[in-house]
């Protein structure tokens, strides 16, 4: 299956002036959580300011490729770890608040009632240069920053699946909305031999969200299945 071709710049620019979700359209997500989001104060100027490479990740990175508002507690972007202490001191020139978290993968912040973590590692894999060089410049509520790609994007949330945590129900709207945008010979290559991911790649394959060959090469979903 093919990617989508880049969203021209002057349709991103359009969907950005769209702003935040709608009071009655975030009202009416209830599986989780959610709420709006505007980038934390501060973080435009230190986001537009040289220095550590860096993308957004997360629930928010996903809303930039078009998911709709799934918001969790905080905003999520990603830095190198040998990038941390610089990224640290120019989110805290920028006004944001920055503390230790007992994890040792992530620092914590928070400015004008956002919280921000600033991750080293995505799924116990230490942040790359490629996967920041892979990321997009989007306009995200009128802000322009990078964007992990909705392949990296999956790719974490794949990593991520474990038997303390295996919801395919979160992840199937996102397969399926970012579907086209989303390097599935990648995937099917990088997590063929992990069970749980390669299941939710199984049942996308069997819903024909996707399509798949087995190690025989010969199409992996039923010619009768839904």
């Amino acid at each position: 299956m093919r990617p989508r071709p880049p969203a021209s710049p002057a349709a991103t620019r359009r969907r950005g002036a769209r702003g935040r979700p709608s009071t009655t359209r975030t009202r009416c997500l209830r599986t989780i959580p959610r709420r709006s989001w505007r980038p934390p104060s501060g973080w435009q100027r230190c986001s537009s300011a040289p220095g550590a490479p860096f993308a957004l990740a997360g629930s928010v990175a996903a809303f930039a490729h078009g998911l709709p508002a799934t918001f969790q507690h905080d905003t999520d972007f990603c830095v190198r770890p040998e990038d941390a202490e610089e990224a640290v001191k120019a989110l805290e020139g920028g006004g944001i608040a920055m503390r230790r978290a007992p994890e040792d993968w992530l620092v914590k912040g928070s400015s004008g009632g956002e919280e921000i973590d600033l991750i080293f590692e995505l799924a116990r894999r230490p942040v790359s240069t490629a996967l920041l060089q892979r990321a997009t410049v989007r306009a995200v509520d009128s802000v322009w920053m990078p964007v992990l790609s909705p392949t990296d994007l999956m790719d974490s949330r794949l990593a991520a699946l474990c038997e303390h945590y295996c919801d395919f129900g979160d992840l199937l709207p996102m397969a399926r909305m970012l579907r086209e945008q989303i390097d599935w010979d990648r995937l099917d290559r990088d997590h063929r031999d992990s069970p749980l991911a390669d299941a939710f790649l199984h049942l996308l394959a069997t819903l024909r969200v996707i399509d798949r060959t087995d190690v025989n090469g010969r199409p992996e979903r039923k010619e009768n299945g839904p």
